[in-house]
């Protein structure tokens, strides 16, 4: 009781205090964060800091809070989300931090520099990766009737998706970079079926495109809809669907340009 008493009796700047707790807000979302569970984390957060009213309003692609803090004033802050993306650890270290400061509330600053640098620390190693991607994509690619040779060029393929995703520069469109992959799976695929006759083209396509289908971001969108989160629901349901139909014409260009080799 007394370490507790010790942890709130420090007062923040408010502005500060709402500044670093819409950064976690933001980060959560982009990593595929619940719209709802985001805006209870922000509501709790802002009454560990000693606000007496919360006001919280979030969809995919923006987070705003007014709050009355501390000192009886009100305050309100809107933040634009980033792109959105799927990550599970991120989410999860997020949440620990959140956990954290609702029970011990810590300097603003302090706590948006750790957010900075979890949002910047790789979650995993890229030899961890690119194997995963080979043995997801070749494991699809058999699972759905292609022989052991689809396998293994659709596991190649798969890590070269995965370099694209790693090393694809952040200013790049995310549209673009999502149909040149899906252009570069297609041509690579067909193209080894022409040096490999035997090869499947169709069975190494379906391996390599499971890399890509946003089924987290789909079932996420269904997640906020059966929640009553309208908005949100769709807006992440239409995404998910656009980046299925970016996807597949890229697969459909590589087969109008070089299909007739096969």
């Amino acid at each position: 009781m007394t370490q507790q008493t010790t942890c709130t009796a420090t007062a923040y700047d408010f502005d500060d205090v709402l500044d670093t707790i819409l950064d976690i807000a933001c980060r959560l979302l982009e990593a595929g964060a619940e719209v709802r569970r985001v805006e209870d984390t922000v509501e709790r957060l802002c009454f560990a800091y000693g606000a007496h009213d919360v006001d919280v309003f979030s969809i995919v692609v923006l987070v705003g809070v007014t709050s009355e803090g501390p000192n009886g004033d009100h305050y309100t802050q809107i933040r634009k989300v980033g792109s959105i993306g799927n990550s599970l650890v991120r989410i999860e270290k997020l949440n620990a931090l959140s956990r954290r400061l609702c029970a011990c509330p810590e300097d603003p600053w302090k706590v948006k520099a750790e957010v900075a640098s979890i949002c910047k620390k790789q979650t995993y190693s890229e030899l961890l990766l690119h194997v995963s991607a080979a043995i997801a994509a070749g494991g699809f690619a058999m699972f759905f009737g292609g022989g052991w040779l689809d396998g293994l060029i659709a596991a190649l393929i798969g890590v070269v998706i995965m370099v694209f995703n790693i090393h694809t520069p952040s200013k790049v469109n995310g549209t673009l970079k999502t149909f040149v992959t899906a252009f570069v799976a297609g041509v690579l695929a067909l193209l080894a079926c022409a040096v490999i006759p035997s090869g499947h083209p169709d069975m190494i396509m379906i391996g390599t495109i499971m890399l890509m289908i946003p089924g987290l971001a789909l079932g996420t969108s269904l997640r906020d809809l059966f929640g009553g989160d309208m908005v949100s629901g769709l807006l992440r349901f239409a995404q998910a669907l656009f980046t299925a139909a970016i996807i597949a014409a890229g697969y459909g260009l590589a087969w109008l340009t070089i299909g007739g080799i096969v």
